[in-house]
């Protein structure tokens, strides 16, 4: 009898040994990956820093400094994305850097930045919003309400609407969760500057510095899609 309690004793120490060892797998497993939390956008408030950045760019545009430009203001992994209207269509390309093209056909980020003035350098810096307006019938209405160089949080939404807007009908092209964050994280947690009258680019707090991470080409191309021609 001893000897059969002894085995049914070391039957159940086994089996209780076993389940402890598989339910202290299935916890740490669970502590390791963790469910899937949502991300807090939240915006660096201005500070001296931000706004010494914008002067520095501006300096750097105002000499037409593109490797600095690059060097210096461009985040080597995050990059930035060219927002632009191709035949008045909008469109985006990411980059690593800003290229030096030297045709003038169109209107490149390069083009843009070599006719900045060097007054741009003495110019203020207004915390305010400024607007741009279309108006193909009147000249006197088209344009900036104002001139200068502008900081405000009044960012648009035209980076992550047009990847919905692909997603939702483009069958080759399919941008991920991370592309989608990445876009949400210039647009909510990012300042847009205009340096007027074409200059208009966004900043991202990225490791513990402020880089440009969009240019807008959009808002001031009042460019309409071509219509098809009749038969």
């Amino acid at each position: 009898m001893n000897s059969k309690l002894s085995n049914v004793l070391m039957f159940f120490v086994t089996v209780f040994i076993f389940t402890g060892c598989s339910v202290k797998e299935i916890d740490l497993e669970n502590i390791l990956t963790p469910e899937k939390k949502e991300f807090v956008y939240e915006r660096k408030a201005v500070d001296e820093n931000l706004l010494l950045k914008v002067k520095s760019i501006t300096s750097a545009m105002a000499n037409n400094q593109l490797n600095l430009i690059n060097k210096k203001f461009i985040h080597p992994e995050f990059g930035f994305y060219n927002l632009y209207k191709l035949d008045g269509h909008k469109v985006f390309v990411p980059q690593k850097k800003i290229y030096n093209i030297i045709e003038d056909k169109t209107d490149e980020i390069s083009h843009l930045i070599s006719r900045v003035s060097k007054k741009a350098v003495v110019l203020p810096i207004k915390q305010e919003n400024v607007n741009f307006r279309c108006s193909p019938k009147n000249d006197a209405y088209y344009g900036w309400n104002d001139e200068g160089i502008y900081l405000n949080d009044k960012t648009r939404t035209y980076l992550s609407s047009l990847m919905d807007y692909i997603n939702s009908y483009s069958k080759d092209i399919k941008y991920q969760e991370e592309d989608l964050h990445k876009a949400k994280l210039i647009e909510k947690t990012g300042y847009k500057v205009v340096l007027t009258p074409e200059i208009i680019y966004y900043l991202n707090y990225i490791d513990d510095d402020w880089y440009i991470t969009m240019f807008d080409r959009i808002t001031t191309d009042c460019s309409t899609p071509k219509k098809g021609k009749k038969k």
